[in-house]
């Protein structure tokens, strides 16, 4: 399962939304989060996918779509200083 679809299926989960109803372009305003809820869906997220994820960031593009590349570029190993 992907990133987008693993984070579609916690908003189901956490909003009772059905999925057909959480599009990947919705702004998370629309499915009914607010700041707080956002930032407790924020700690889920980050157990669930081990990152760190800054508010502020996940606020740049808030819709589905951009919360999961957000979570992607988290995941992508970084690359390691070579050896002098």
């Amino acid at each position: 399962m992907n990133t987008l679809q693993s984070i579609r299926d916690l908003i189901t989960q956490e909003f009772g939304l059905p999925a057909d109803a959480v599009k990947d372009d919705t702004p998370f305003a629309e499915m009914g989060m607010d700041s707080l809820t956002m930032v407790d869906f924020i700690f889920k997220v980050e157990d669930a996918f081990s990152v760190n994820i800054d508010f502020d960031a996940a606020q740049q593009d808030p819709t589905l779509a951009g919360f999961a590349r957000l979570v992607d570029r988290l995941r992508a190993p970084q690359a390691q200083p070579v050896p002098a």
